[in-house]
């Protein structure tokens, strides 16, 4: 990728994650001399997810099933259903779900109330100066075939 600077913002484009040297000139105006300036910086690597999960998991009533997601620069995760109205809520481990806030939902003895859920995780970055991503949904089908 070819670095770039936004001259109106400012922000640099194309710079991988590490440090790295920029060098810079300002140009001068009203006679007076450009500016040049080199600075190190230090830039942040956000969340990239590689594998998002299963667009549909089906479970036997009563089963077992694991949702997951591969990412890097995560330094934590928290798996949210949707619940009424649309809002996402965060779960927590207990008799249905396991793993809420690794990279691997375990969903245990799935239940007829389950079905049509739909589940996604928040992937916090490493870096903290970078912005939480959303995997993709997950819509779990619950079928009595066993």
């Amino acid at each position: 990728f070819p670095v770039t600077i936004n001259t109106s913002t400012g922000v640099v484009t194309g710079v991988s994650a590490g440090t790295a040297t920029i060098s810079y000139t300002v140009s001068g105006t009203g006679g007076c001399p450009n500016a040049t300036a080199t600075r190190t910086v230090n830039v942040a690597q956000g969340v990239s997810i590689t594998v998002q999960p299963v667009d549909t998991l089906t479970i036997v009533q009563n089963g077992n099933g694991i949702i997951s997601v591969v990412a890097s620069g995560a330094s934590s995760y928290q798996w949210q259903v949707i619940g009424t109205g649309g809002t996402w809520i965060n779960l927590s481990n207990g008799s249905n779900y396991s793993g809420v806030t690794t990279a691997l939902l375990s969903i245990n003895n799935a239940t007829s109330a389950l079905n049509n859920s739909r589940y996604r995780v928040v992937i916090t970055p490493s870096a903290s100066a970078c912005p939480s991503v959303f995997s993709d949904e997950c819509r779990l089908l619950i079928t009595n075939n066993q």
